[in-house]
């Protein structure tokens, strides 16, 4: 309330609103004055946050975890709203938070996609209003190599040593076996490796590249000598590469039916990435997380 009309001598007494009591621009308010009363106008409102009615949803964008995580705590300040939570990989419904104010969720299963939003907590009141929502992702931990080995003789009945298989779950191995790889692209203009990329289930699919200079351009992901993807990158010394859900589905479809090789329940199929520029590449944060299967 910022302005004053009607201006009847000296303000005596003014009506303090409660806490339930809000205003929209335009309304007025009356305040008892001197000579007479004086009327107070809603000129400008500084707005902090959101307000809906009761139809109303807020939906906020899809979050594309980096890794798989478990549990996501949190809290949401406002009046009359409800916090529902979407995990976009299981294809479920809704699921309403109970305590929004100050919340956990907990998940039996790996979540890789998630989606908030704001709804009515009584539909039966006017509106709704948001001023924070904050969130802490819980991303826990994951067995690097899992293996079996029954009599301690040094022969693993189940698991692996392959060393450019990387983490269970989230293949973050270059060919070298390493978490990082160094190349020197060629007098064709690019430098290539090789990434076993789990044939199914693919959740997540990323990588980074740093150069000394500014020329990293692009890059080619093929199967079998045949393009699966190929982007052209604004020339830097440094790019952080994300597939989104169209890109990996493409790569599924494109390494279905054939055959690699079979560790830890899942089948990994051999693909070459080509990174184009100049001088020494480095790539490193392969993030390829996948459904790890269950074992008997």
């Amino acid at each position: 309330v910022n302005a004053v009309r009607n201006w009847g001598g000296e303000i005596t007494a003014a009506v303090v609103q409660n806490g339930g009591q809000y205003y929209a621009l335009g309304d007025e308010v009356t305040a008892q004055g001197g000579a007479q009363n004086g009327t107070l106008s809603v000129l400008e409102i500084e707005s902090v946050g959101y307000q809906g009615d009761s139809n109303c949803t807020l939906t906020m964008d899809k979050r594309h975890l980096i890794g798989p995580a478990s549990t996501i705590t949190g809290s949401v300040t406002g009046t009359n709203i409800m916090l529902q939570i979407l995990d976009l990989s299981s294809s479920a419904s809704w699921v309403t938070v109970t305590t929004p104010s100050m919340f956990n969720y907990s998940s039996s299963t790996p979540l890789y996609d998630l989606q908030f939003r704001i709804v009515a907590l009584d539909i039966n009141l006017s509106f709704w209003t948001i001023d924070s929502f904050d969130y802490l992702i819980h991303y826990g931990q994951v067995a690097s190599n899992p293996r079996i080995d029954f009599y301690d003789d040094q022969v693993y009945e189940w698991g692996t040593t392959i060393a450019n298989l990387g983490t269970w779950g989230w293949q973050d191995h270059f060919s070298n076996g390493n978490t990082t790889i160094m190349l020197q692209p060629g007098l064709s203009g690019y430098a290539s490796t090789t990434i076993l990329v789990p044939q199914t289930d693919i959740h997540s699919f990323g990588f980074g590249v740093i150069a000394s200079n500014q020329n990293i351009t692009g890059y080619t992901l093929l199967h079998q000598s045949q393009v699966i993807l190929s982007e052209t990158l604004e020339p830097s010394s440094l790019h952080n590469v994300l597939l989104n859900a169209s890109e990996r589905s493409l790569i599924k479809q494109s390494i279905s039916g054939h055959s690699g090789l079979n560790q830890l329940g899942t089948k990994f199929i051999e693909m070459d990435l080509e990174i184009y520029g100049s001088g020494p590449i480095v790539l490193g944060g392969l993030l390829l997380t996948y459904t790890a299967s269950e074992f008997e």
